[in-house]
């Protein structure tokens, strides 16, 4: 299934870090149709993907709507229809060409991934990650960043990326029985549950180490604020300042990557337990939002 539904929630607070934390951002009618477009996208995205998916939520999740009988496939496909098409129609009306440019991919994205992506094995879920990873930046472009503002926000939109892959094959495990039945090769289908659950830690790890290195390279708008405070500016002097404002970024991603390690031993410990896979999915999510919220602050 494709999860994408999470990805409004984060457009408004990356739009106020993107626009160099201007809080006048959030009075802009570009942003707020943003984000109208990034929720309405999401919402059409899981209808469609149910369409899809209806054979094989008739096993994984027979109390959907769909598979139950409470919605009919028609009205669900014309629902998704509409809410795209007026995604598009808002999207057209925005600037900058980036900005239509990432609503057109997500659009695509999220229709095509059921029918094509999702039986391509890891692209399903980086497909889900990357339309995740990118509505923030749309958000920031409707505020109107630059690139200093995209590049400020590259930390978190890495930590996203890695974060949301993990939490993406996590959700594998547990429809691998279906998945199989269906035909959909994911990497619990391919390689089994504890080699996807490495994979899973692996694509964790190498995004929050990619995301540290650009912190080291540039300590974001932390570095800014710090020497504006006198008492820590004669304290530390300017090179402790920036090495303040390092440490607290790479804080952080240590934080969050040892909750994501933390639950990856509590599954595996677990023996893939289907309640234990359940809970660790819920709260991987949580760890990001966290995360790109701090991230993207400090940014």
């Amino acid at each position: 299934m494709l999860r994408s539904r999470s990805q409004h929630k984060v457009v408004l607070v990356w739009l106020q870090a993107g626009s160099g934390h201007r809080m006048s951002a959030v009075q802009s009618v570009s942003v707020w149709l943003m984000g109208l477009i990034s929720g309405g996208m999401a919402v059409a995205s899981v209808v469609v993907n149910d369409y899809f998916d209806l054979k094989i939520d008739a096993t994984n999740a027979p109390d959907k709507p769909l598979p139950s009988g409470a919605i009919t496939p028609d009205a669900a496909l014309l629902l998704s229809s509409l809410i795209y098409c007026c995604c598009l129609i808002a999207a057209c009306l925005m600037e900058p060409s980036r900005l239509r440019s990432i609503v057109a991919f997500s659009a695509a994205a999220t229709l095509l991934y059921t029918p094509l992506f999702k039986r391509l094995t890891a692209i399903k879920n980086a497909t889900v990650a990357s339309v995740i990873a990118l509505a923030p930046l749309a958000g920031a472009l409707a505020a109107g960043a630059g690139d200093a503002g995209l590049l400020r926000l590259l930390p978190a939109t890495l930590y996203a990326f890695s974060g949301v892959m993990f939490r993406e094959i996590l959700m594998d495990l547990n429809d691998a029985e279906g998945d199989k039945q269906a035909g959909v090769w994911t990497l619990p289908v391919m390689l089994g549950k504890p080699a996807a659950l490495l994979c899973a830690l692996t694509c964790l790890l190498l995004g929050s180490g990619a995301a540290m290195l650009r912190v080291f390279s540039s300590p974001g708008a932390l570095g800014e604020w710090l020497p504006k405070i006198s008492a820590v500016s004669d304290a530390l002097g300017a090179d402790g300042v920036q090495a303040l404002a390092v440490g607290v970024h790479a804080v952080v991603l240590l934080v969050a990557v040892g909750h994501f390690v933390r639950l990856a031993l509590l599954v595996w410990r677990s023996k893939f337990d289907k309640e234990m896979v359940d809970r660790a999915v819920g709260d991987s999510m949580k760890y990001v939002g966290w995360g790109i919220l701090l991230l993207a602050t400090l940014g």
